[in-house]
C-alpha cells in the first residue's frame, strides 16, 4: 500500500470522527435548568442524567416529550442549509418497589445528524440517605450527508446523597469504558434550598478523556415554587467542550396524576471554534412534555 492510500484512509478516519457529533438530548425539565440537576431528586431524568435520582420518589409514570430546534442568524460561511431539528421521547418509570428503574425510547434529528437511543436504568438505596444507579444506553448515530452510521453501547454510573431537606449532592460518570470517547464525562453537583420555595442547582463536569483542565462544563439554575404545584425555572450553562454557552427557562405544573412542562433553551458560540455553530449564530430549542402518574 503506497503513501497516497494511507493518506486517503487517514482522512476518512478523521471524517468519521467529526461527523459523529450530535448534541445530547435533555428532558423538558433539564432543558429549563440548562441541563443542571445531577443532585436533584428526579424520576424521568434517571434515563438521561443521574440514574440514582429516582430512588427517593415512590411513584410510577408514563412520560412523553416532543421538541424542536431552529437556527437563528445563519452565517454566510455556512456552505449548506441548516435544517431544523426535532426530538421525541417515550419513557416508562417505576420506583414503587425495592429496585427502581426506567426504560426509554429517544429519537433525535438536527441538521445532518440523526440519533436513535434506547435506555434502561436501575437504582437502589445505599443506606437511608444514599443511592446508587446504573444507566445502560444503546445508541445509533447517523450522519446523513456522509452516509455514515455508528452503533455503540454505554453505561452511566450515578450516586446521590441527601444530607438534609435543604441540601443534596450527586455525581455521575458517563461512558467510563470510552465506547464513544467524546461523551466521556465526570460530573458533580449540588442542590440547595435557599428558602422554602427557592432552590439553587449547580453542576460541574469535565471530559476525563481529553485534558480536563480545558474541557469543562458548568451549569446553574434557580427554581421558584408557586401555589404548591407550579414551578418556574431559569438556568445558564457554559460548555468549553462544545464551545457553546447559553440560557434557558421553563415552567411546570405537577398535579396528583398529570404533569405538564414547557421549556426554551438558547445556545451560542463562546469560542472561535465550535463543532456546531459559527460566530453570532444561535440555536433555539423548545420542548413540551406530559407525564401520567400512576
Amino acid at each position: 500500500m503506497n503513501n497516497s492510500h494511507f493518506f486517503i484512509i487517514f482522512l476518512s478516519l478523521l471524517s468519521l470522527g467529526a461527523n459523529s457529533a450530535i448534541r445530547e438530548l435533555e428532558t423538558t425539565r433539564l432543558q429549563s435548568t440548562a441541563g443542571a440537576g445531577v443532585a436533584s431528586v428526579l424520576v424521568n431524568e434517571a434515563s438521561f442524567l443521574n440514574p440514582a435520582s429516582i430512588v427517593f420518589v415512590p411513584t410510577s409514570a408514563f412520560y412523553y416529550q416532543q421538541g424542536s430546534s431552529r437556527l437563528n442568524n445563519e452565517s454566510e460561511q455556512r456552505s449548506g442549509e441548516f435544517s431544523d431539528g426535532s426530538n421525541e421521547v417515550y419513557l416508562l418509570s417505576d420506583s414503587s418497589g425495592q429496585l427502581k428503574g426506567t426504560f426509554s425510547y429517544q429519537r433525535q434529528a438536527e441538521n445532518q445528524y440523526k440519533r436513535l437511543r434506547f435506555t434502561s436504568s436501575l437504582a437502589a438505596n445505599y443506606g437511608k440517605r444514599s443511592s446508587l444507579g446504573l444507566l445502560y444506553r444503546y445508541t445509533t448515530d447517523e450522519d446523513i450527508r456522509a452516509n455514515d452510521e455508528k452503533k455503540y453501547h454505554q453505561v452511566v454510573l450515578g450516586f446521590m446523597h441527601i444530607f438534609s431537606e435543604e441540601l443534596s449532592i450527586g455525581a455521575t460518570l458517563v461512558d467510563p469504558f470510552l465506547s464513544n470517547k467524546e461523551d466521556a464525562r465526570a460530573t458533580v453537583g449540588m442542590q440547595y434550598n435557599l428558602i422554602s420555595n427557592l432552590v439553587f442547582v449547580l453542576d460541574y463536569g469535565v471530559n476525563f478523556n481529553d485534558d480536563p483542565n480545558k474541557n469543562s462544563v458548568t451549569k446553574g439554575a434557580l427554581q421558584i415554587n408557586f401555589f404548591k404545584d407550579l414551578f418556574l425555572r431559569g438556568g445558564r450553562f457554559h460548555d468549553n467542550i462544545t464551545g457553546l454557552a447559553g440560557n434557558a427557562w421553563g415552567i411546570s405544573w405537577i398535579g396528583p396524576r398529570l404533569a405538564f412542562e414547557y421549556a426554551v433553551k438558547t445556545s451560542e458560540v463562546t469560542q472561535e471554534k465550535s463543532d456546531y455553530l459559527y460566530e453570532d449564530e444561535k440555536i433555539v430549542e423548545s420542548s413540551l412534555s406530559v407525564a401520567v402518574i400512576f
